[in-house]
């Protein structure tokens, strides 16, 4: 799993679609609700998710993880955080996990036994405030990986 959410960050990091969000904000979190001091307007956390093992023919393993992507949009207005606006560069909750989706979706990550990257979840955004006060809309994405060990 490790090397699977080292290259989850890294392809995010990569991405030119996600050049709008800084390196740094692209981390791997601890909670699904965890905000490391200095984020920008923009940022995601790599959390990894339950992971399932199923002993194969041949001494081989196929494993199957879920990985949730939170994507958080600081609130400036409402309803801009959560759908963006079209006429200017400011995006929303929705668009910033459409654009993680993109990046991810079917991506085998060049890792050696990959066999799938499935979007398999995608529940409604929502509203997050931390202990600071400070309000942001997260849209989480869940990725399902398969490879063999």
């Amino acid at each position: 799993m490790v090397g699977v959410m080292r290259a989850i960050r890294q392809a995010l990091r990569e991405a030119s679609s996600l050049a709008y969000i800084r390196d740094a904000d692209i981390f791997a979190a601890p909670h699904i609700n965890f905000i490391p001091g200095g984020v920008k307007e923009y940022f995601i956390g790599v959390k990894d998710g339950p992971s399932r093992r199923r002993e194969l023919t041949c001494g081989m393993t196929e494993v199957t993880a879920d990985v949730h992507l939170c994507c958080w949009v600081r609130i400036a207005d409402y309803e801009t955080s959560v759908i963006g606006e079209e006429s200017s560069v400011t995006r929303g909750a929705l668009e910033v996990a459409r654009d993680v989706a993109a990046v991810l979706k079917d991506n085998r990550l060049g890792i050696k036994g990959m066999q799938a990257a499935l979007l398999t979840a995608e529940p409604p955004s929502d509203l997050f405030v931390s202990d600071t006060g400070t309000s942001y809309q997260r849209k989480m994405v869940t990725l399902t990986y398969t490879w063999e060990e």
